[in-house]
This record gives structure tokens, sequence and C-alpha cells, in this order.
């Protein structure tokens, strides 16, 4: 198993949006480089800019303990985001989000490296945006997560999903009745 990030001539010194100034790191995907499997989030948070990996703070430790409830090896996994910069004060919505080519540069020359992916996991309403696959605009249109999914016209299957963070903002640390609807959605929609 071979673990690292896809090294993208450029990535580390893009400049190509106003958010390289605020970032600490760019954040690109780590994991198993020859993964079925690839998580993507929306962007980087602060335990992520601050180390330079994805999916190492809260958040990532829980989907990483419901993959492997799941019985998922998250070694077996590659994690990235639709972004790899982080917004400024974490809010995806903002300008400067928005005019970020990130989406149509970096991502598309990750995933193109992954040669075994087969899955792509959309987590969250900015991923699942990403990859519309002709529904239009997830939150516009209303499309539930767990009825997000399709072939992607690259050839792998993307499926939406609630982004941890969200199932965290709803209680399921606290046991709360809709952090466990909603997780009991995140897994059935990976299932």
């Amino acid at each position: 198993m071979k673990l690292g990030s896809i090294p993208l001539l450029g990535h580390d010194t893009c400049t190509n949006c106003s958010l390289h100034r605020t970032r600490t790191h760019v954040v690109p995907g780590y994991g198993n480089l020859n993964a079925r499997l690839v998580f993507v989030g929306e962007a980087p948070g602060r335990e992520e800019d601050e180390s330079g990996r994805p999916f190492v703070g809260k958040a990532g430790l829980v989907l990483r303990g419901v993959l492997t409830g799941m019985g998922i090896e998250p070694e077996a996994c590659f994690f990235t985001n639709t972004y790899h910069c982080r917004p400024p004060r974490n809010q995806i919505n903002s300008p400067a989000v928005r005019e970020s080519p990130c989406p149509k540069i970096w991502l598309p020359a990750e995933l193109a490296r992954l040669k075994h992916r087969k899955v792509v996991v959309a987590l969250g309403a900015t991923a699942c945006d990403h990859f519309t696959l002709g529904k239009g605009r997830l939150m516009r249109d209303r499309v539930r997560m767990d009825d997000y999914k399709g072939q992607h016209p690259d050839g792998y299957w993307v499926v939406g999903a609630y982004h941890p963070s969200y199932l965290m903002r709803l209680g399921l640390e606290r046991g709360s009745r809709e952090g466990n609807i909603a997780l009991v959605s995140f897994v059935a929609s990976m299932q």
C-alpha cells in the first residue's frame, strides 16, 4: 500500500486566486495512491491548513471512525478536497472561494492520476455541486444527499454523502437523534 500525496507541477506555489494569501499550506490530497475509494470534501480547515494534510481534524476523525466501523480501512482510501487552500474564516461561500479555479484545475488533475479509482464520495454540498452530473446545483434543487449518485463522464461513480462536520453539527458526538439519522444515511449512501 503506497501512501502519499500526488505531486502536481505548481500546486504548492499556486497563486491563481486570492486564497493563497491566507493559507499556511496548500493541502493536496493524501492517502493510498492505488485507492479505489476516494473521498472529496469541501476545503481544508484549521488543522488541515496547519499540517498540509486533508481530514486530520475532528471531521476527519469522525470519517475514519465511520469507515473503520464499516470494515473499510482508511489507509486503503484517498482523501482530498474540492478546494486545496483554506478559505478565510472557513467561509465556503465567500467571493474568494467562488473565484477560485482550484476545482477546475487541481482536483481533476488529482483524480486523473488516481488510476484505480472506482467510486468518489462527494462529502457535502460544495463537493456535490462540483460533481453535478447534470442535476443542477445541489442546494437549489433540494436533491437529497443519499439520492445523489451517478456515473461521471470520466468513468468513475460519484456518490453524495453528508460531510462529517455536518454530522457533528447535528450532534453525532452527543448521540442526538438527528446525528444518528444522518449517520445512518451517510453509511447507507456508501453501501
